[in-house]
């Protein structure tokens, strides 16, 4: 789902929260991408405050202002975990108005970046997102959307309708994934049996040899021996 250019927030997940939550918190990020915008870099199609992929809003046109907040949230992110930000990240960042950060003109792998570094820094229960405890629809309703409870129930009816696709490719992304990992699972555990066989086999070939060469020394030194305790014989050359 990502370059590898973009990935420092979530391999930094991966090794300081575990793969569970980085993947559970990615998987977040592509259904609200899927849904806000079908990953597209836009404005708000109603002219409304919300910007780039995952429509984060801008602090004027009447929005919440929590693309600054993610932008901080993100700033944070490096500061907690003592980590030195990329310059070529900085420099985007830089573009941005401090104030009102309008996120249609980062790249998208930067508002990936963002995306996720707000979210586990931010409010939503990473960890319960991971478990089960907290659903993808909750997520996105109580710490992306986070209207008012009026509207909460035509919003969780509208993210079903507009995650099925998203939530259709995902599960056969995942069932390839899961079939790829049980073929590879397969050929490691063959290859593994056969290593074993070939060891044992070169192991019992070892204890033959070792058990012909020491017979083989033990009738040399007989005949050795044989040959300095026999008496000799007449006709014998004794000297």
């Amino acid at each position: 789902m990502s370059d590898n250019k973009y990935n420092n927030v979530y391999n930094t997940i991966v090794a300081r929260r575990g793969r569970n939550v980085a993947e559970a918190l990615d998987e977040h990020r592509y259904y609200v991408s899927q849904m806000e915008t079908r990953g597209e870099n836009i404005a708000q199609a109603s002219g409304g405050p919300g910007r780039g992929v995952y429509q984060y809003e801008l602090a004027t046109d009447g929005g919440s202002g929590a693309a600054k907040t993610a932008v901080q949230r993100y700033k944070n992110f490096y500061a907690h975990y003592n980590l030195e930000m990329p310059d070529e990240f900085k420099k985007e960042l830089d573009s941005l108005d401090p104030n009102n950060p309008d996120f249609t003109t980062l790249s998208l792998g930067m508002q990936r970046e963002i995306f996720l570094a707000d979210k586990e820094r931010g409010k939503l229960p990473a960890d319960k997102l991971a478990s089960g405890e907290l659903s993808m629809e909750d997520a996105w309703l109580d710490y992306h959307w986070a209207g008012s409870a009026e509207e909460k129930e035509n919003k969780r009816a509208y993210y079903r309708r507009e995650t099925r696709p998203a939530r259709r490719k995902l599960a056969e992304h995942k069932r390839r994934r899961e079939f790829q990992a049980a073929q590879m699972e397969r050929r490691k555990q063959a290859r593994l049996e056969e290593a074993e066989r070939l060891k044992q086999l070169t192991q019992v070939q070892s204890d033959e040899f070792a058990k012909d060469l020491v017979g083989r020394f033990d009738k040399f030194m007989n005949f050795m021996f044989g040959l300095e305790q026999r008496p000799n014989k007449p006709g014998d050359n004794n000297e």
